[in-house]
Order: C-alpha cells, then sequence, then structure tokens
C-alpha cells in the first residue's frame, strides 16, 4: 500500500513566515521573523486566512517521498490537485514490479482498498486488463529491444557497440510501456506548499 515520508520541511514556522509575508505587503519597513507560532495564530486566522490572503501560506514549501503509489495516481491525480507542485517521478524502466514480475495481488489490494464498492465481476476485468498489457510487453520486449538496436546503429553511426547495447533495452521498454497498465505501482518526489498540503489533506478526509 501507499507509504509516504517527509524527507525535508522548513525550518521556519510556517505561520511565523505567513505573518512575515502579510508584513512586507502591510508595513514600509521589512519586519523581523518570529519565533514562536503562538505569537502569530490569530493574526494568521484572522488577518490572512477568514480574509483571503492565502497568497501568504504559499511561501513553506514540504518534501514527500511516495512509494508503492499507482501510476494513474499521480498523473491524474497529484498533477492535477494544485499548479504549485514539483515532482520526480521514478522511471518505468526501474520498477521492477511493473515490468519484469508484476504483483497482481498489489493491484487486486489496491483496487479493492481504494474503490471497496466496486463490483467482483467489474474487478476481474480490470485484472485481466493489467494481465494482457503486461503479457503484451512480455511477449514483445525482446523483438522491441532488436528493434532498437537496428534503429541506433543507422540512426547513430558514430555510436559504439557498447553504447547501443546499454541504449536499446531502454528504449524498447519507454515505447512498449505504454501497454503496461497505469494502476501499477512507481514512487515520485514530490513538494508542494501549505496551501495546496492543507487543501489536499481536508479533501483527503
Amino acid at each position: 500500500m501507499i507509504n509516504v515520508t517527509l524527507v525535508n520541511h522548513p525550518t521556519v514556522s510556517p505561520l511565523c513566515l505567513a505573518e512575515h509575508a502579510a508584513k512586507v505587503c502591510y508595513q514600509g519597513e521589512i519586519p523581523l521573523i518570529k519565533s514562536e507560532d503562538s505569537d502569530v495564530v490569530n493574526f494568521v486566522n484572522n488577518k490572512l486566512f477568514q480574509t483571503g490572503h492565502h497568497t501568504t501560506l504559499q511561501h513553506q514549501f514540504f518534501t514527500f517521498i511516495i512509494e508503492d503509489i499507482a501510476i494513474s495516481d499521480i498523473t491524474f491525480g497529484l498533477h492535477l490537485t494544485s499548479p504549485f507542485y514539483n515532482s520526480d517521478q521514478r522511471s518505468g524502466r526501474f520498477c521492477s514490479k511493473m515490468f519484469i514480475n508484476p504483483d497482481y495481488t498489489w493491484v487486486k489490494n489496491y483496487i479493492e482498498f481504494f474503490w471497496p464498492n466496486l463490483r467482483q465481476n467489474d474487478l476481474s476485468k480490470i485484472l485481466e486488463f493489467v494481465r494482457h498489457g503486461i503479457k503484451i510487453y512480455q511477449d514483445n520486449i525482446d523483438q522491441a529491444t532488436e528493434m532498437a538496436k537496428k534503429f541506433l546503429k543507422k540512426e547513430r553511426p558514430y555510436w559504439s557497440e557498447k553504447s547501443i547495447e546499454q541504449n536499446s533495452p531502454k528504449i524498447a521498454q519507454e515505447q512498449l510501456r505504454v501497454f503496461i497498465p497505469t494502476i501499477l505501482p512507481t514512487a515520485v518526489e514530490y513538494t508542494i506548499n501549505l496551501s495546496t498540503l492543507i487543501a489536499i489533506w481536508k479533501t483527503a478526509w
């Protein structure tokens, strides 16, 4: 199942930084940054959050590692939640669960956890689709690799044989992974600001 780990967070309190950002707007001189949340919580709540001055909350960023999340949940979920993010996703070439020996039990458990009301007949069809995509990949990867070698020799005539051997499997995987269903797991490093983090948390619960 999905594992989320906070790997980096700001050294300045989010509330203190939000107050500081606001006072840059509201004062003629640059203010000092306070160090205690208790000193600024009322200011942030009443003067900023309640009044809609939410840009002051977007200076604070948090970085998470999210492991064993479905590719589709990144593509159609995290990437669409807000423009205030940065991410780096594990390449499909390094997802052995995806290509070599996919864990269909993981896929089944993932679907049942997030869609508990899905009918068993529909679940069976999804799993059949996943297996079919993987089979297309596995049945054709060797041929695709040989084709990649052929075209690399033609298009990169000055490449060494070693470079061709190293790169042709990567290119073949990149081309054939369009058949890999996006329910399969990957990992992502995901950086978002405070207001986005709060919005995601409130929506989730």
